[in-house]
């Protein structure tokens, strides 16, 4: 071992479980996520995911790293304000609290609304702020990039779901997901280690759809939601359900989209499988097929 690469260790060691204000902590770029963030503070130290969680002064015992994409609830957000330097309106910001519009249900991880164990991802975006994941895109309705005018990718090649919420899988850069069984995956049995961004999604061919998404988050992100934007709400959310439980693909007879209808029909037939084979676990399998099947990236 070469002189002084121990001490170094202990040097960085005592300062990531030590007490009191960090000495370096990376600052969270304005939308990012709560994981995305936590991936960066195990990146700058050079430790892992769960190691990284305590370092910010949680324990992992204190919650679920889904549920604090949500929220951060008052006492572990103290605790967390006082080992990291951020003020709470930085720290919630990097929650799903960050977002006024929405209501309590969608706020706790309504899997219509919110995709709390993955995200999806504008791989371009990804390649130009470093690997930053925003907090945006686990939103449902957040489907496309405005800035780059392409769908996000849902899901890797592989057929897992991208940047998911495990506390030993950091996935900041790559896949790290096993096939799931109900996706047919061209490599059966083996942990998947594609780049995210080398995985790749066309643009969208109905305008209307990116205008309906800026819409509908003018609506999340308004300070002061008015009465008619909290009715609008509700009507989407009663929609997005009739929809999900119901709906066939007649009911996209006037997209323009072809991806779109393809990923929809997609949908419609698992949900179909699912419910005659165990109503009990449609219901659990429900959010993951509606996220699942958004778009998938290839490489």
């Amino acid at each position: 071992m070469r002189p002084g690469l121990e001490s170094s260790k202990s040097v960085v060691s005592s300062v990531i479980t030590g007490a009191g204000l960090l000495a370096f902590c990376p600052r969270p770029l304005a939308g990012e996520s709560f994981l995305s963030w936590i991936d960066v503070v195990a990146e700058c130290y050079g430790i892992g995911r769960q190691q990284a969680f305590h370092t910010v002064g949680l324990s992992w015992a204190n919650h679920r790293l889904s549920r604090l994409s949500l929220a951060m609830p008052a006492q572990f957000a103290d605790q967390v304000v006082v080992r990291t330097g951020l003020s709470p309106s930085e720290l919630k910001d990097l929650t799903i609290a960050r977002y006024p519009g929405l209501d309590d249900a969608v706020r706790g991880g309504d899997p219509l609304w919110v995709q709390a164990n993955t995200s999806a991802a504008c791989v371009d975006c990804l390649g130009e702020n470093g690997g930053r994941w925003m907090l945006e895109w686990k939103m449902a309705f957040v489907v496309a990039c405005q800035m780059h005018g392409r769908f996000l990718v849902g899901r890797c090649g592989c057929g897992r779901g991208l940047h998911r919420s495990s506390i030993h899988s950091a996935s900041r850069w790559r896949c790290t997901g096993l096939p799931r069984a109900i996706i047919t995956s061209p490599e059966p049995g083996g942990r998947c280690t594609r780049r995210v961004t080398d995985l790749s999604a066309p643009a969208p061919r109905d305008v209307e759809l990116l205008n309906t998404q800026a819409a509908i988050m003018a609506l999340v992100t308004a300070t002061s939601p008015t009465e008619s934007a909290t009715s609008t709400f509700a009507d989407l959310q009663w929609a997005a359900r009739l929809v999900a439980e119901t709906g066939t693909g007649a009911v996209l007879d006037d997209c323009a989209d072809p991806l779109v209808c393809e990923v929809f029909e997609q949908f419609c037939r698992y949900r179909a499988e699912f419910r005659s084979k165990d109503t009990a676990r449609w219901s659990r399998q429900r959010s993951q097929l509606l996220h699942g099947y958004a778009t998938t990236g290839y490489s």
